[in-house]
Parts: C-alpha cells; structure tokens; sequence
C-alpha cells in the first residue's frame, strides 16, 4: 500500500516488454479505479473480455468490471460479474469484498452484512479487518441495531487507530443515547 506509482510503473514496464500481458492490464486498471481514472481502468480491462476460467484470469476481469461498475454507479449491473469472479474464485478475500459492495450499493444491507462478517470470520484473510469493521458498523447503525454497529466502531479502532470515522459514529450513538435517558 502507498507505492502506486512504483506498482504503475512495474505493470508498464511489463506491458513495454509483453503488450498484451493481462495481468499487468488488470494491475493498471486497479490503480485507475483507485485514482477515480474510471476511463482508463475500462480500457485496460477490455483486454480480459474473453478470458475463461479462473487460471486464465477471468475472475479478474468479473472483479475489475464489478469495481468499475459500482464506481459508475451501477450496481446492478455489477452484481452479475462480482457474482460471477465469486463462483469462480470464492475464496478471494477481493472478490467476497466486491460483492459485500455491490449488496451494499443496492441498499441490501443484510447481504452486504453477511458477506462482510464472513471474511472478519477468515483468520487467513489479509484485508484490512478495521475498515470492515467500520463499515459494518455503518450498515448497523442504518439498521439502527446500535449495539452491534457499536461492537463493530470498537472493533475497528481496536485494529486501526486511525479510523477516526470509527470514533465519530461511535461517540454519536453514544450521545444519542445519552439524551434519550
């Protein structure tokens, strides 16, 4: 994390050497989606169009479309590619996150939920366990389930200190609860 440019500037060494490497593709198309460069992210993942099946990269692709989907904001569109890298890759902690984003931008907070607490349930995922949190955190207290949305902003500034979003949304269920005494 934090060495972007470092990580274009690899995948564009790789494309100089081998233009139609899809991997590197994939790697710059999510450099783009982070950057919001939404444009440039569709046309390096036009390059996986046809992959097939999961050793020839096509879970990257239904994942890249699904990011670049909810990023265009459509979701519903999305759904069938991220449900799709899912079958194909169900173990990919990015994948499961992809569609916890999708339920979530669809306004279906239980899906989203589900999904979000079975990779905070993986020991072996390496996603970051503090912004999950948050966010579910977020999608509780929409819920108004107060108790667990609190458990979870506990919970995400137990593994990241920094989340100060965490400690707002907590300190206003908090006072909410406080005035209704």
């Amino acid at each position: 994390q934090g060495k972007t440019a470092e990580a274009e500037q690899a995948f564009d060494a790789a494309l100089g050497e081998d233009g139609g490497l899809w991997r590197a593709k994939y790697g710059l198309a999510r450099l783009a989606l982070q950057k919001g460069d939404l444009d440039r992210a569709a046309e390096m993942l036009k390059a996986g169009g046809k992959k097939k099946g999961i050793g020839d990269g096509e879970h990257m692709y239904r994942l890249g479309m699904a990011l670049l989907l909810v990023a265009q904001g459509k979701p519903d569109e999305a759904e069938s590619f991220a449900l799709t890298a899912l079958s194909l890759a169900p173990n990919d902690p990015d994948v499961v996150l992809a569609v916890g984003d999708v339920y979530e931008k669809k306004g279906v907070a239980d899906l989203a939920i589900a999904k979000f607490e079975a990779i905070i349930a993986d020991p072996s995922d390496v996603v970051n366990k503090g912004t999950l949190h948050y966010r579910l955190g977020l999608l509780y207290e929409k819920k108004q389930k107060y108790n667990d949305a609190m458990k979870n902003y506990q919970a995400a500034v137990t593994a990241d200190s920094s989340l100060a979003d965490a400690y707002l949304h907590a300190g206003a269920i908090l006072a909410a609860a406080d005035k209704s005494k």
